[in-house]
């Protein structure tokens, strides 16, 4: 119910809802900088790569599915594509009016 919410609004704002899939990607296991993946406990709040990459965990995760979700690797054909906002043209425009409720609540 929630993606399908969060699909609309997006769709709505005229952009796209990116859903990263965690258990391939492993956002805090992988580094942003060169993409390897840097085994780490949960108690490690700091993300430390052999590339020299030094970050708050929270902070290499949100880089990693941003990246994600910026550059897309179709895996049969390897072609990458970046991702655009829909065209203006393809988002329902907003209603410009209100309506206001006939019935009111009468005091007893």
């Amino acid at each position: 119910m929630a993606h399908q919410m969060l699909t609309y609004k997006a769709h709505e704002a005229g952009t796209v809802l990116h859903l990263s899939d965690t258990r391939r990607l492993k956002p805090s296991q992988r580094c942003s900088a060169c993409w390897a993946i840097v085994p780490k406990l949960l108690s490690e709040r700091m993300h430390r790569c052999a590339c020299g990459c030094v970050l708050p965990r929270d902070q290499n995760s949100a880089r990693v599915v941003l990246l994600d979700a910026w550059i897309l690797q179709d895996t049969r054909t390897g072609v990458t594509a970046r991702l655009k906002p829909l065209s203006a043209q393809a988002v329902k425009p907003k209603s410009t009016t209100r309506e206001i409720p006939t019935t009111t609540a009468h005091a007893v």
